[in-house]
């Protein structure tokens, strides 16, 4: 089975983007990926040079990745790539996406190539963490350490991040701690705060509850929080973020308040699943060569 891509060479102007891409559609056995190429970071010809070499990477080092979309500048990397794990006379190939927003993370990091970019490969795991820069699931946390838990205003000063004002927070407890851009445009910091003691105090009494880290009203909801559920005298703590169609599954038209952010937490094991990453199961045989198509017009799905 080979790996077959068509590229259009010409560039359309793509609304998610906003900026003209390429669009590409990748086939994979029965998968049939369609995505709009970004050529901020990467040119179309490192897409290609990383598409021709994944599959000698596959069969020499036993791992390695499709890049359908990359973006890096000095505070963000976004990927979203199918990685593919060898094992027996098996791949298994899954679907994910990997975005960072924090301002330290890749400070030093070298900008990441065709050639290099198979080092990000991670080890092979059925659940992703969702969240940015959070490369695990979840934490278990003992009562003591729960008690550590620190969300706190690093500084009251106002700054433009992408459409909103924002003040800088960190949250941090055992092993972990974040910077974030809080939004103030309809929550206050009031509100957050104060979210952030009623969280904490609700647990005394409830089995779950959530700490509220960002929020935005329509007509682009979001919401990002911990979640936080009792289990066997532990806290376990879940990052969760919500935009788009995910806010519409979960939250629905409504928008998260002081007085029903509560009402939107699901059981711990159906928030676990959301972490299940989309895999699919082929014969090592199944992987022989990349071919790839051009054409200058736009692709019939």
């Amino acid at each position: 089975m080979d790996i077959h891509i068509v590229v259009n060479k010409k560039k359309h102007f793509y609304w998610g983007f906003l900026q003209d891409c390429h669009q590409v559609v990748f086939y994979i056995g029965p998968l049939e990926i369609d995505v709009y190429l970004r050529v901020d970071s990467w040119s179309l010809n490192q897409y290609i040079s990383q598409w021709e070499s994944f599959i000698e990477q596959l069969h020499v080092n036993g791992k390695s990745c499709l890049i359908l979309e990359f973006y890096q500048d000095s505070k963000i990397l976004e990927v979203f790539w199918y990685l593919f794990y060898k094992y027996d006379k098996k791949v298994i190939v899954q679907k994910v996406r990997i975005c960072n927003d924090t301002d330290d993370t890749f400070k030093n990091r070298p900008k990441i190539i065709p050639k290099n970019c198979y080092q990000l490969i991670p080890e092979y795991k059925k659940y992703y963490p969702i969240y940015g820069d959070v490369h695990q699931v979840c934490w278990e946390l003992s009562p003591q350490q729960f008690k550590n838990l620190k969300l706190r205003i690093t500084t009251d000063k106002v700054r433009k991040v992408v459409a909103y004002d924002c003040v800088r927070a960190k949250i941090s407890f055992e092993g972990f701690s974040q910077l974030v851009n809080m939004p103030i445009v309809h929550w206050s910091v009031d509100d957050y705060k104060k979210q952030w003691k009623d969280g904490i105090d609700r647990l005394e009494k409830h089995d779950s509850s959530c700490l509220i880290i960002r929020v935005v009203g329509k007509p682009y909801p979001m919401v990002e929080r911990l979640l936080l559920y009792k289990r066997d005298n532990k806290i376990i703590v879940y990052f969760d973020y919500l935009i788009s169609l995910d806010y519409q599954d979960e939250i629905g038209d409504n928008i998260i308040t002081l007085k029903n952010c509560y009402d939107f937490i699901s059981s711990e094991q159906k928030h676990l699943e959301k972490y299940r990453v989309d895999e699919w199961e082929f014969d090592i045989g199944d992987f022989d060569e990349v071919d790839i198509e051009y054409i200058d017009t736009l692709i019939e799905i």
